[in-house]
């Protein structure tokens, strides 16, 4: 990942860069900036243990310069309440550099570890990227609805 995001990110009137993609055994993420905002898509099980690389992705992104992220969980199927609180201090650095951190969330697993880690109340929450950025044709439509298999 480049030493500075936002230096040799290009201009916001690109609507859509895949900056970063990984796949882990059960997790995938994808790091892309879409309209200024970067976005981090987590698919799969973010788990204590899993959860671990996705963790990675977030602080990298934030020390090389993102100000304005949104972390896309609606396709996770099982997140640990350590991958939630490691999100919460992303977001508490960000708010305090004058920066904003936002979740997309689409099932209850996400809010049920929200309430475990006990920051119910905490976190700017959407529905869909879109409700953030903008319109994006098909940002939020690939694997959303699918439940089970790979989403």
């Amino acid at each position: 990942m480049a030493a500075d995001i936002e230096a040799t990110a290009p201009a916001v009137s690109d609507v859509c860069v895949v900056l970063d993609s990984a796949s882990h055994d059960v997790m995938a993420l994808t790091h892309q900036l879409v309209r200024g905002w970067h976005l981090l898509v987590v698919r799969g099980d973010a788990t204590v243990d899993d959860g671990t690389p996705f963790v990675s992705m977030l602080d990298a992104t934030i020390a090389a310069g993102a100000r304005r992220l949104i972390v896309d969980l609606a396709r996770v199927r099982a997140i640990g309440a350590q991958t939630i609180a490691a999100i919460a201090h992303s977001d508490r650095a960000l708010r305090a550099s004058n920066g904003d951190l936002r979740l997309v969330v689409d099932g209850v697993a996400v809010l049920q570890a929200i309430r475990a880690a006990g920051l119910s109340g905490r976190f700017e929450i959407h529905r869909y990227v879109g409700d953030i950025v903008g319109a994006v044709a098909g940002l939020d439509e690939r694997g959303r609805g699918k439940r089970g298999g790979s989403n």
